[in-house]
């Protein structure tokens, strides 16, 4: 009998630690599940993040690649109409000149270059006593040196009419140089002491391409 209740005694306490271990095991694989769950949140987490980072430099390198081809565009375009402006100026320089010659020529009998110099003899004659303005042919030195800039070729007589009216102007004497500049058109330009005055078919062009703009 007590080797009976010996036996059933140890088969209980085999039970009881069996049932122990299996505890301990139990409890053994939760902690390992639960470290990898949290490894695999955080690595899930850390990927998001890589991801998210990734996905922003590439938004930024797109925005990048859209400003600088919105800008090449600007740039390009910004080049055509200046483009399209210098060539419409250069056109519309031409057709106003000749135009301008044409009707001279057919209604006053005259030539376009004797109406641009008196022109810019009377713009002399309205500057001569406008204390406004920055710059006076009385204001210059004795024996300054103008320049006269036309965009033709001028006749003797006209030079000497020229000379004659800039000399009376300054009411002293000065020495008047004449050139031809292929900058101008359709215009006669006054250059001393660094400033100008000057009467050009110009100014129409820049309002027509103020216009156009």
């Amino acid at each position: 009998m007590d080797e009976r209740e010996s036996q059933i005694s140890e088969q209980l306490a085999n039970a009881e630690q069996k049932e122990n271990d299996a505890r301990e095991e139990a409890e053994k694989q939760q902690k390992i599940r639960e470290k990898l769950e949290q490894e695999w949140d955080e690595s899930l987490a850390r990927i998001k993040h890589e991801l998210q980072l990734r996905r922003e430099e590439m938004m930024k390198k797109a925005r990048e690649s859209v400003d600088q081809a919105e800008k090449n565009w600007r740039n390009s375009l910004t080049k055509q109409r200046s483009a399209f402006l210098r060539e419409l100026r250069q056109l519309s320089c031409h057709q106003v000149c000749q135009v301008s010659k044409k009707v001279l020529a057919d209604l006053a009998n005259e030539k376009l270059e004797n109406q641009l110099i008196r022109s810019f003899l009377n713009q002399l004659e309205d500057l001569k006593d406008n204390k406004e303005q920055n710059f006076r042919l009385s204001d210059l030195k004795g024996e300054k040196e103008v320049e006269i800039h036309t965009a033709f070729k001028l006749r003797k007589e006209d030079k000497d009419l020229i000379a004659e009216k800039i000399k009376d102007l300054a009411r002293k004497q000065v020495v008047v140089v004449f050139k031809e500049s292929g900058d101008l058109i359709c215009g006669i330009e006054l250059k001393s002491e660094g400033k100008k005055i000057s009467w050009s078919i110009e100014s129409y062009l820049d309002a027509l391409e103020k216009s156009l703009k």
